[in-house]
């Protein structure tokens, strides 16, 4: 996530998140097929754990955040980064007037600031994403009950997602930030607690 975040020019960001969405996507739909094929469950968890295992092992290769390395205290590897990411944005003249100096006055900004405001936005993202996870979840665990075809379900599940995170980039591209999600989660969470009336 950090690496799309700080390795990314700005104006590709939002098509690189949508995409990093959808792989979660298509991921799921693979998922039902895997399944559906694969009837044994330790063959299915094989089947999973090893591509996992090897897309995990990849991203040791990418270099770290220089947030943090400041934290950590590696300030010259964090100014390396730092000139790079610049670079990549086409900020040529913030790489070359960028100095050392700079960087021990965000370390420092960092530990002043890092005790209340990193905790509000830490909370902020786990619940947003707690909020936006919570509904999948929800469908997932049901799939008993949405009809006899259980791998069936699971894939059109992860299909209908293609058209909304299409929508989702859409409204990031065009609309504000903040609205969307919050009518975005709102949406959800109404066809979520309209799914608890419907009867079996």
């Amino acid at each position: 996530y950090f690496s799309v975040i700080e390795w990314i020019p700005t104006s590709a960001r939002s098509i690189m998140m949508t995409v990093r969405a959808l792989l979660l996507s298509t991921g799921q739909v693979i998922l039902a097929g895997l399944a559906y094929v694969f009837r044994d469950w330790h063959m299915l968890r094989l089947s999973i754990t090893v591509p996992s295992s090897f897309f995990c092992s990849s991203g040791m290769w990418p270099s770290q955040s220089a947030h943090w390395l400041i934290i950590s205290g590696k300030l010259d590897k964090a100014f390396k980064e730092i000139k790079k990411v610049a670079h990549l944005n086409g900020r040529k003249d913030v790489a070359e007037n960028l100095h050392t100096e700079c960087i021990h006055n965000e370390k420092y900004n960092i530990e002043k600031e890092q005790n209340v405001f990193f905790n509000v936005i830490s909370f902020s993202i786990l619940f947003y994403r707690f909020s936006a996870i919570l509904f999948l979840y929800g469908l997932m665990f049901d799939l008993q009950n949405s009809g006899s075809n259980i791998f069936l379900s699971q894939a059109l599940l992860g299909a209908v997602d293609f058209p909304a995170k299409c929508l989702s980039f859409l409204e990031m591209k065009f609309l504000k930030r903040q609205p969307s999600i919050a009518f975005v989660l709102f949406v959800a969470g109404c066809t979520t607690s309209i799914n608890i009336f419907i009867p079996q």
